[in-house]
């Protein structure tokens, strides 16, 4: 009597398990670009982006020497005054409401600036996030902290991804995955140290702007040495 081997059943939790590997897999290397079609943010399936914004957030040097509190240099008295001209450029408005309109409005929540950059929205608009950076924040161990008001602050980012884009030797610029790291030199006071660590050994001038980005999307920007 002949003996029919039985059929292997499909493992279906199996086939799915590979399934949802796939698509993730999938979702991980397209999103950049899904993000540039859509015009917005989409979530990140580790959040490591989120984590690595945060943690670009701390990438501080001290080392540099006080400011001379009784002296300023020729940059210090240029800022101060064209920040005294333009402190009202706000008109009254909040911080993010001064920098939105400054910015364009391309829909889904998102904002390009004049020099081409996205800011778009998630769990912390990045326009938000990058404008936590206009004062100083004790609670953080590090934190830049820009010169200026909203407005100011989204022309000196631009300015410095103009610097950046055109190849500049003040731009030392660095990929990570589907992230560019740029530390331009600004060649004037963009900021300062603030946080614990600034509290406790007095504020330094900052005069370089890191600016991390995906293709042309702002993920953070902040003042550093």
């Amino acid at each position: 009597m002949n003996v029919r081997a039985k059929e292997r059943k499909p493992n279906y939790r199996q086939m799915i398990v590979i399934g949802l590997v796939i698509l993730a897999g999938i979702y991980h290397f397209s999103r950049p670009t899904l993000e540039k079609w859509t015009g917005r943010s989409l979530p990140s399936i580790t959040q490591e982006d989120d984590r690595q914004a945060n943690n670009n957030d701390s990438d501080y040097s001290y080392d540099a020497k006080l400011p001379d509190a009784n002296k300023g240099s020729s940059n210090d008295n240029g800022n101060r005054n064209s920040h005294s001209k333009s402190s009202s450029s706000n008109n009254g408005q909040s911080p993010g409401k001064a920098a939105r309109a400054w910015l364009k409005d391309i829909g889904r929540n998102s904002f390009k600036s004049p020099a081409g950059l996205i800011y778009g929205g998630g769990r912390e608009h990045r326009v938000d996030h990058v404008l936590l950076h206009c004062k100083d924040d004790p609670s953080k161990p590090t934190h830049g902290v820009f010169v200026g008001d909203a407005v100011e602050v989204m022309k000196m980012v631009d300015e410095a991804y103009e610097l950046a884009k055109s190849g500049s030797s003040k731009s030392d610029s660095k990929r990570s995955g589907d992230k560019m790291t740029h530390t331009v030199s600004m060649g004037r006071v963009v900021g300062h140290t603030g946080g614990k660590k600034a509290k406790r050994s007095g504020r330094k001038e900052l005069k370089r702007i890191k600016l991390v980005l995906a293709d042309d999307r702002v993920i953070t920007a902040f003042p550093t040495k």
